[in-house]
């Protein structure tokens, strides 16, 4: 099952499935902790996003995070 991953402090944190279709591509700005057509935002920080070309493995995401990377 493939699924979009989030990892806090190196440590899997949500799991959300989603189908074979590839992810779009968009020429609008990449929202994270925002949903301005319902005015939802996050009240809090987020620190130290990353993103990657290929699927990373548990074991290498936790890898950077220990290493402080």
């Amino acid at each position: 099952e493939r699924s979009l991953r989030t990892f806090i402090n190196g440590r899997l944190a949500a799991r959300c499935p989603y189908d074979d279709a590839p992810l779009r591509d968009s020429s609008g700005p990449l929202l994270l902790g925002a949903n301005p057509s319902w005015e939802s935002y996050l009240k809090g920080a987020i620190d130290q996003v990353r993103l990657h070309k290929r699927e990373l493995t548990e074991a290498e995401i936790r890898g950077m995070f220990e290493r402080g990377r």
